[in-house]
């Protein structure tokens, strides 16, 4: 990603909630994967999962919310892993949750994703992201032709503040038939959206962020996780 980024941790989860220091065993269900991003430096450790990320241009570190944070310089710096099964979605229930940081907003700023924009090359499945455009964090979802993206955008904060942190939680709700977003805990701003989330050979990324969490959800309390992490 290009751009200086402040990256805390990030947790990839499918279940309730997401806890700071430990998980309990509801904090646990349906959690995929657990990045506290709390190395120095190289790799960002998957303490759940078996996602450990690779680091690409070697990511800094600095203080988090939750421990150590992982820190993005714009020199194409990121962590990445190939797409696996565990990180593909498709027609279900799956939610994201990170502490995240943005030094400047001169343009798109990436947190967590799974797609390539790489013109003309577009292979998109979901991610959370700064949009300088709209001004807005958003979870943006694309459909069956992996193109064509649906974006719920956190509207009820307006436009986030620099250097300043924000818990983002956003996800797809299969069953209700929307995506969606929440900052600091507040409620799902949603977007409707139905079928299945495209599966591509994108890779899994992270820039930018704290305490991910990532899983198939089953009835994530974010509200409750924003609690635990804070």
């Amino acid at each position: 990603m290009d751009g200086p980024l402040d990256v805390i941790s990030i947790s990839l989860t499918s279940s309730s909630r997401a806890g700071s220091l430990h998980f309990s065993c509801s904090l646990a269900t349906g959690l995929i994967s657990y990045w506290k991003l709390d190395e120095v430096s190289g790799v960002a450790i998957d303490s759940v999962g078996a996602n450990t990320l690779l680091a690409n241009n070697a990511p800094g570190s600095a203080a988090g919310i939750v421990n150590g944070a992982r820190t993005f310089s714009g020199d194409h710096q990121y962590f990445s892993i190939p797409t696996n099964a565990t990180l593909e979605t498709g027609a279900i229930d799956f939610s994201f949750s990170a502490w995240v940081n943005m030094s400047d907003k001169t343009g798109n700023r990436a947190f967590i994703g799974k797609q390539v924009e790489d013109d003309p090359t577009h292979i998109r499945d979901y991610s959370i992201y700064y949009d300088s455009s709209f001004d807005r964090i958003i979870f943006q979802a694309a459909g069956p032709d992996g193109y064509n993206l649906t974006r719920a955008m956190a509207n009820s904060i307006g436009s986030p503040a620099t250097d300043t942190w924000y818990f983002v939680a956003g996800g797809y709700d299969h069953g209700l038939g929307f995506v969606w977003i929440s900052l600091n805990g507040g409620p799902k701003e949603t977007t409707p959206f139905s079928g299945a989330v495209h599966i591509g050979p994108a890779p899994f990324m992270i820039g930018s962020v704290d305490n991910p969490l990532f899983g198939y959800q089953a009835g994530l309390n974010w509200q409750d996780a924003f609690t635990v992490k804070n």
